[in-house]
């Protein structure tokens, strides 16, 4: 007799904390279009076969939190608990710190999820904003940067975190890896390539705010000169390697295309200077080092799948 082996269902609350400027709506939809497809196309590319095709159904489910929608728990299978395997936070054009009653509600749902011993099965995942309302769920601080933007590709510096984390998925030099390509399909490149000799990686960046400081009992991924916290992580015990929470301050989900119509509507209302401006449309289409930030749609993908699938 031929043994079947079933099929798991990853399941995501994805916290949407915005609405993309219209242009990107027409053209990639919202955030939850985005980042589903993001997510998808990353466990459809990720290097890891036997992970990969373990997972049957993954299922992204959205919240608009700026309205005071929020999962709740839920019977599954006879048993008291959380529908979802993790909890993911979207960018937002707002800022982190600002007073408003919908943040501070998120900031104490976020701190609730964290330190409940209850939910500690949950892992949270959060992206720029996402990122910034983590860091203030754990005790830090988001102010204005007095560097001003970054905004389109950036090169961060990977620290001894970062570096593990991107090389558990990499670790084997030979084997080629999916790498998703605005437009095109996914293309086999060499994995090993996608993390650069010099040890940086390059992503599409949207924030003028920042972390001003590590929360405590996590550990740094990266940084630039601009933006010395580009993101943390948090692992359930100081003797694992179980990610409980993976926080990015650059954007994997991002395409050119989004940035730059981003870019567009932010100088036509006069937030970006004309210096700022300019230099934002070179960085969003890789100007600046030839490359393009796609590296969010393949390796920081992947890590944000490795948090999911492990």
């Amino acid at each position: 007799m031929t043994q079947t082996t079933e099929k798991r269902t990853i399941r995501v609350a994805l916290l949407v904390n915005d609405t993309p400027v219209p242009a990107v709506v027409a053209q990639h939809g919202d955030y939850h279009q985005i980042y589903t497809a993001h997510l998808r196309d990353s466990l459809a590319s990720y290097p890891d076969e036997a992970l990969r095709n373990s997972v049957g159904e993954l299922v992204v489910d959205g919240f608009d939190v700026v309205r005071g929608e929020y999962p709740r728990e839920r019977t599954l299978t006879g048993e008291e608990g959380w529908a979802y395997d993790a909890v993911m936070m979207t960018g937002s054009a707002s800022s982190a710190h600002e007073p408003l009653p919908w943040i501070l509600r998120l900031i104490d749902f976020i701190r609730d999820l964290v330190t409940d011993d209850c939910k500690s099965r949950i892992k949270v995942i959060g992206i720029c904003f996402g990122m910034q309302i983590l860091a203030l769920a754990l005790g830090s601080q988001v102010k204005p940067n007095p560097a001003g933007w970054e905004l389109g590709v950036y090169d961060v510096q990977l620290t001894d975190c970062g570096r593990d984390l991107l090389e558990r998925i990499t670790k084997d030099e030979t084997r080629k890896a999916g790498l998703v390509v605005e437009g095109e399909k996914v293309a086999d490149v060499d994995a090993k390539e996608l993390v650069k000799g010099e040890e940086v990686l390059s992503i599409q960046q949207v924030h003028r705010d920042h972390v001003t400081s590590l929360p405590r009992d996590t550990l740094l991924i990266g940084s630039t000169p601009k933006c010395p916290i580009q993101g943390f992580i948090r692992y359930r015990s100081p003797s694992s390697k179980d990610i409980h929470i993976l926080a990015l301050q650059g954007h994997p989900e991002f395409v050119p295309d989004i940035v730059e119509k981003i870019i567009d509507v932010r100088a036509e209302k006069g937030v970006l200077d004309e210096p700022t401006t300019v230099e934002a449309r070179r960085r969003a289409r890789g100007e600046m080092r030839g490359r393009a930030g796609l590296e969010g749609r393949g390796i920081v993908g992947w890590a944000v799948m490795q948090v999911l699938l492990k």
